[in-house]
């Protein structure tokens, strides 16, 4: 099973193509440093919410810095399961 979530490479083109630094980023996206540190790494995935933010912040379509992951190599979410 394939699921959506953020492509960090693209991420990082993307917010240095707007001239941003990732704090730049991080503020502009109401997130913190580390967590768009941790995206553009892979380390972790995020939010629908949050993939528009970055977008917006990045003056980019969220497609572009969108990517589909197999199920088992998708980045987490953070998120503990309950």
């Amino acid at each position: 099973m394939q699921v959506l979530n953020i492509d960090g490479a693209a991420l990082s083109r993307a917010r240095q193509i707007a001239r941003l630094s990732q704090r730049e980023l991080a503020v502009a996206a109401g997130i913190s440093y580390q967590f768009v540190n941790d995206l553009e790494s892979g380390r972790r995935g995020t939010t629908p919410v949050t993939r528009e933010a970055l977008a917006v912040a990045c003056k980019v379509p969220v497609k572009k810095i969108e990517r589909w992951y197999d199920k088992a190599d998708r980045p987490r979410t953070g998120r503990k399961a309950a």
